[in-house]
């Protein structure tokens, strides 16, 4: 496909002045208009940000405060001293 005399001129200085002219008439405020979308793009970010954080803590029960408490009670065969232990070996490795 041959392409086209008018894809190929060269641009003139008249052509620079008009897109120059274009420039200032079309980028009035545009300062402001970034700002503004810059803000609200910041803000949705951190929205999603905060929905996704919120959603994946509330469901895992390690998000949520555990009660303390204040003795063992076991229904098996070992005794508290060797609960104790094993829960204090565990924690150690974590």
């Amino acid at each position: 496909m041959k392409e086209s005399p008018e894809q190929l001129r060269q641009l003139s200085p008249e052509d620079y002045a008009n897109i120059r002219e274009l420039i200032a008439e079309h980028s009035v405020g545009i300062d402001k208009r970034l700002a503004s979308y810059r803000r609200r793009v910041k803000i949705r970010r951190y929205t999603v940000a905060t929905c996704i954080f919120m959603g994946c803590c509330i469901s895992y029960s390690s998000a949520v405060a555990v009660p303390k408490y204040n003795y063992i009670i076991s229904t098996s065969q070992a005794d508290s001293q060797h609960i104790c232990e094993t829960i204090h070996n565990v924690l150690c490795k974590i």
